[in-house]
């Protein structure tokens, strides 16, 4: 590869699968590391990325770094803590003048347990009460914890070089969307194409240029005062649904980029 190649490069699973490759553990030892090392180069030579390798560890599943960066470009996110210590995360919670507050993991997981039940971690919403009761539990793993932001719907915005693609979700008319619409069944929550407003647009491309991203979704809440307020970024977010319900040309704009025909 080499100047005007240009590669996608899309939910790398190279190491997925690196668990036994040899019976004998050191021997098993030196050829992952073989392996890391070939595709960590790969990934690093010349060529216009989407997203190169060092961007997308840097915000994949990082949502304080992403708030600290979107904050820098007027990017306003719920104040948060992030924290496995029930006196910290405690403090934090009696500090704060809200009623609710959001409970959610650092990052996404899911996992096939027996029987065929999935399980996964979503969003919760609790009461200060409630979550002041449970506060021990948060010594097992870090936990983001937030004041729980009123939605009037979301937003779902998918950045393609210079094009950006919004979608308005409208969770509230579900119980099983309202708090987190992942939980629910994605088809029975309407979506439509969204016209972003000029200003915050501006504001996403500010931050996907000192991300060094070419690719990237962000996810926002919009409160009934039409306030806006930013969830996360991912640099390998999934489109398609939204395409498939929206219309709105996101693949196409993924060639063009690959093929440099871009505006």
């Amino acid at each position: 590869m080499g100047a005007g190649v240009r590669v996608w490069r899309w939910k790398d699973k190279a190491y997925s699968h690196l668990q036994s490759l040899d019976p004998e553990p050191a021997i098993n030892e030196m050829k992952i590391a073989q392996l890391r090392s070939t595709v960590r180069s790969i990934w690093e030579l010349p060529a216009d990325w989407m997203n190169r390798q060092s961007a997308d560890l840097r915000f994949d599943q990082n949502k304080m770094l992403g708030a600290e960066v979107g904050f820098r470009h007027g990017l306003v996110s719920p104040p948060s803590i992030l924290s496995n210590d029930p006196l910290a995360v405690g403090n934090f919670i009696r500090a704060s003048r809200a009623k609710m507050f959001a409970v959610k993991t650092p990052a996404m997981w899911a996992a096939n347990v027996e029987g065929g039940e999935t399980l996964a971690t979503y969003t919760s919403r609790l009461s200060k009460s409630e979550l002041l009761d449970r506060i021990g539990a948060v010594r097992h793993a870090p936990v983001i914890v937030q004041p729980y932001v009123s939605k009037a719907y979301e937003l779902r915005v998918t950045v393609v070089g210079d094009h950006v693609f919004t979608c308005r979700i409208d969770s509230q008319g579900l119980s099983e969307s309202a708090v987190d619409w992942r939980s629910a069944h994605v088809g029975e929550i309407p979506h439509t194409a969204f016209k972003l407003d000029a200003d915050l647009e501006q504001r996403v491309k500010g931050f996907m240029c000192e991300a060094g991203l070419e690719y990237a979704t962000f996810d926002f809440i919009v409160t009934p005062q039409e306030e806006t307020f930013f969830v996360d970024c991912n640099p390998a977010g999934q489109y398609l649904w939204v395409e498939s319900r929206t219309r709105l040309p996101i693949t196409t704009a993924i060639a063009d980029w690959l093929e440099g025909s871009a505006n």
